[in-house]
């Protein structure tokens, strides 16, 4: 377990466990995905517990073979909006890299 900082400036604390932690509520906290497991793409939004915030992560093999977070919200709302806009980017417009907002 370590401490680090976002790109928000905000602290978290990294468990260490690779997201396996919370999957077991993700019905719950989640505000939208796009794709489903087995698909080259998927996005999914949803609140992370262990940051205090809603997250929007991609996984693409376009990119990498894991889950990179790419933008954080406050509140629902512009997790709803941001989440929208992703979906569309990566859909339309593809970024030549995804970078993380916890780092890589």
């Amino acid at each position: 377990m370590s401490k680090k900082k976002n790109l928000s400036g905000k602290n978290y604390i990294d468990l260490g466990f690779g997201g396996m932690l919370f999957n077991n509520d993700h019905e719950q906290r989640k505000v939208s995905r796009y794709g489903k497991n087995g698909d080259k793409l998927i996005i999914d939004t949803a609140f992370t517990p262990d940051t205090g915030y809603f997250e929007t992560g991609i996984i693409d093999e376009r990119y990498y073979e894991d889950w990179v977070i790419v933008q954080e919200y406050a509140t629902k709302k512009d997790a709803i909006k941001g989440h929208s806009a992703w979906v569309k980017r990566m859909t339309t417009n593809l970024p030549k890299e995804l970078e993380s907002v916890h780092g890589r």
